[in-house]
């Protein structure tokens, strides 16, 4: 396992609490493109799987 931390300051409009979530957004983004890019075919056989997995829970499906 893996810890990764993240710190954000937040500010009046956004908060505390959604300041957060975006710098762990980014850094789950950031891991997911470097585990995908090491078998991009794959990657993109699974996100296609999820896709029609979750296709018909969508909104305004």
């Amino acid at each position: 396992d893996v810890v990764l931390c993240s710190t954000a300051q937040g500010s009046p409009l956004l908060g505390e609490n959604a300041a957060a979530r975006i710098a762990q957004l980014i850094i789950f983004d950031a891991v997911f493109a470097a585990v995908a890019r090491r078998d991009l075919k794959a990657a993109e056989r699974n996100l296609a799987a999820t896709m029609g997995a979750v296709a018909g829970k969508r909104r305004g499906a």
